[in-house]
This record gives C-alpha cells, sequence and structure tokens, in this order.
C-alpha cells in the first residue's frame, strides 16, 4: 500500500498483538515469527505500527507500544489471562488502531472491528494422523472462532 502524497488522511494503523514476546512463548516458533514479522514492518512508513506487549518485550525502534500487563506465570494460566483482559486492552482508547492481527495460536473472543488471524499449523485440517491428533482436537475446539 503506497501513501497519497496529496491525501491528508493518516497512514492505516495496525495493532499486533506481540504478548508472546515475553513470559513462556519468549523464544518459540511464533514468538520468533512476530519479531520478524515486527522487524519487517518498521521498514514500512505506509501503515502505522503498534504493538500490544508488555513493558519486558523487545520492541523494534519506530513502532508505538501499547503496554499490557499480565500476571500469571504458570503457562495455561497465561493464555487464559489474556484471552481474559485483551478484549479490554482493545477497548481502550489509547489502542484504536484500524485493524487487530492476532499472530498467536488462540483466537481471541470479543474482539469487535476489523481483526486479522494468522493461522499456524494446520496440517491436522487436512492430514488426520495420530501423531497430529491433539492439534487436530485444538483445531475442532477453537476453529469455529476463527469465522
Amino acid at each position: 500500500m503506497t501513501p497519497d502524497p496529496t491525501s491528508s488522511s493518516p497512514c492505516p494503523s495496525v495493532l499486533v498483538d506481540a504478548s508472546c514476546l515475553t513470559n513462556h512463548g519468549g523464544t518459540g516458533g511464533i514468538a520468533t515469527y512476530v519479531g520478524n514479522l515486527l522487524a519487517a514492518l518498521a521498514k514500512l512508513s505506509s501503515v502505522r505500527i503498534e504493538v500490544l506487549a508488555e513493558t519486558t518485550a523487545e520492541v523494534p525502534e519506530g513502532l508505538s507500544r501499547r503496554t499490557i500487563r499480565r500476571r500469571s506465570v504458570r503457562a495455561r494460566s497465561q493464555v487464559i489471562e489474556h484471552a481474559m483482559r485483551l478484549p479490554l486492552d482493545l477497548r481502550r482508547p489509547r489502542c484504536r488502531s484500524q485493524v487487530f492481527h492476532n499472530p498467536g495460536f488462540h483466537a481471541p473472543l470479543g474482539v469487535a472491528g476489523v481483526w486479522v488471524q494468522t493461522l499456524h499449523d494446520v496440517i491436522p485440517v487436512v492430514f488426520d494422523s495420530p501423531d497430529v491428533a491433539a492439534l487436530g482436537r485444538r483445531w475442532k475446539r477453537f476453529g469455529p472462532r476463527y469465522r
């Protein structure tokens, strides 16, 4: 998307959930993906990127941070806490981006507005195998949220 130099409207804004960059997910595959995504997006001038992250997350220079606070320390508790708090974080006046991007595994509930969901590990949707049965059950449980 190239901005129109004659337009007085600001760049479109995207809020990216980067909560995976802290706590238990800070070194996993999705955290690596999000870190690289943010580094690439930081180079764009045609889109304003805001990052929803805790203060300990590394956010590339040039991106705006919208600070969230999470208290849970156990992995499962972190997922539940984030799922419960995220809709409230998105309603805060300072988090009014035009598009919300969730790159995590769990599609959030209660998100109003335009929302982009990255889908990871979709092999179990088309490949029925005991090796991926647990992921297949996850898709059956969470899949309807993606609609």
